[in-house]
């Protein structure tokens, strides 16, 4: 594929499905080329470049043992949850050991970095790990061109992100780990003979409290008409809102102790771009939800604990804080102060998983048999209501990091999400043999109902 410089012709790209069943095709426009100047581009050949992930447990990799979700797992016996153990679980699927599935951070204080996070589709494909080391990493390459497009991906990626961080933990320490602005510019250091091109970087959800805030919504579902929604609350709106106008300030801030570092690092590697990306949407509208509003059957059969104003209230979040993303990189890029050294990207994420919700009429739970990739749900459903009530949650087991998992991106999830950050490296042509910095691009990944994750389109974001 050739690139004109100030555009991107839409092409359309197709292969054999490989083992994790990726790469079948995609379109793309937008202003992505870039020129190069001829010396520069000579002194960057052969260069080794590396990408790295930084932030919260939506890039860290969280829910990535889950290959969909099943409609049983929801019941209060230990007996009933055997279809999510046959049927979606990796452990059994793939027959690997949880502490394998989330390199060895599988636990409550554990950074829950799994072996399908988002970073390792940014991998070229003669740098992928066997199979057996790493299912979930993308096998089949979608370029006509294998060694071209083996030159333009990165040799090397680092999951530095951890489960319930803030943006205050990229300058503390965090789970007995050191500061993530700390870690990068430790990496700086030791790479110092590679180019780190891109910092892909996911933060605010936990700044926000969108845990608890979904976590109340719930239990506002389960009393029923004794309680008012999410949406009718008028204090739980403005809270949410509020802390979006805080957050923008705080991720500006952020954005800037990473830039800090990269300015200080080795000079290949002080123009790399910096990814802002905002949050999938797991929750589907009242419009396409499986069941009606009354009765218990959203979260027995399909973990959807909300209410149809409270759907539309978590999904109008989701809209605020891509746009607040938006705003930031935009603004950012605009001001020569913040602006000028490194190029700050963004990547909407907020319709990736658009026909694949969780608990959506367009997309299936697994019952008597594994549901495919196209047609599944791409997010954990609301796991482990039941461990709050009491002496239930004794009885059948359920553990606090299995909770945490509910409403992250899935092993297809993550899946969906690999692609379109290697999509955004390929078409960025930030790698060894083009010049830094590039200028910012503004993208955006959309799902669609019964496609695959390598079918899903990015697009510009505007």
């Amino acid at each position: 594929m050739k690139s004109t410089k100030g555009s991107l012709k839409s092409v359309k790209l197709t292969c054999r499905v490989g083992c994790t069943g990726l790469f079948l095709g995609l379109v793309i426009s937008g202003p992505w080329a870039i020129a190069a100047d001829k010396e520069e581009v000579a002194g960057r050949q052969g260069q080794k470049t590396y990408a790295v992930s930084m932030g919260d447990s939506y890039i860290a990799g969280e829910g990535g043992r889950w290959k969909g979700n099943s409609n049983r797992e929801q019941s209060l016996f230990s007996w009933a949850r055997q279809a999510d153990q046959d049927l979606t679980d990796r452990v059994k699927l793939d027959k690997r050991k949880i502490s394998e599935i989330y390199n060895n951070t599988w636990d409550d204080e554990g950074c829950h970095r799994s072996d399908s996070a988002e970073i390792f589709g940014a991998l070229r494909p003669s740098a992928w790990p066997d199979k057996a080391k790493a299912p979930g990493i993308l096998r089949v390459d979608p370029e006509p061109d294998k060694a071209k497009d083996d030159a333009k991906l990165v040799d090397n990626v680092v999951n530095i992100a951890c489960s319930g961080a803030e943006t205050k933990d990229f300058s503390q320490r965090f789970k007995g780990e050191q500061p993530q602005i700390k870690q990068l510019k430790d990496l700086l250091d030791k790479r110092n003979r590679e180019t780190l091109s891109t910092v892909f970087v996911s933060v605010g959800g936990n700044d926000l409290n969108l845990s608890g805030v979904a976590t109340d919504c719930a239990t506002r579902w389960f009393k029923g008409w004794l309680a008012s929604s999410c949406q009718a609350d008028d204090k739980v709106k403005n809270a949410v809102d509020s802390r979006i106008k805080d957050l923008k300030s705080k991720i500006m801030k952020t954005v800037g102790l990473i830039q800090g570092a990269l300015l200080d690092g080795p000079e290949r590697s002080r123009g790399a771009r910096i990814v802002i990306q905002s949050y999938p949407n797991p929750v589907v509208g009242q419009s396409k939800i499986r069941f009606h509003n009354f009765g218990y059957q959203r979260y027995a059969y399909c973990g959807a604990p909300f209410n149809n104003e409270t759907l539309e209230f978590l999904r109008d979040t989701s809209k605020k804080l891509d746009d607040m993303y938006f705003e930031v990189a935009k603004e950012m890029n605009a001001d020569s102060k913040k602006g000028a050294k490194a190029n700050i990207s963004f990547l909407s994420l907020r319709k990736l998983f658009d026909g694949h919700e969780v608990c959506s009429t367009d997309s299936v739970s697994a019952i008597k048999e594994q549901v495919s990739a196209g047609k599944a749900e791409w997010a954990r459903y609301v796991y482990g209501a039941s461990r709050e009530i009491p002496l239930v949650g004794k009885i059948i087991g359920v553990k606090a990091e299995e909770v945490q998992e509910s409403l992250h991106p899935n092993f297809y999830g993550q899946q969906a999400l690999q692609y379109c950050a290697r999509t955004f490296l390929r078409r960025s042509e930030l790698s060894a043999g083009h010049p830094l910095p590039a200028p910012p691009l503004y993208a955006e990944c959309v799902g669609r109902k019964g496609l695959n994750p390598e079918k899903v389109t990015v697009g510009t974001r505007s």
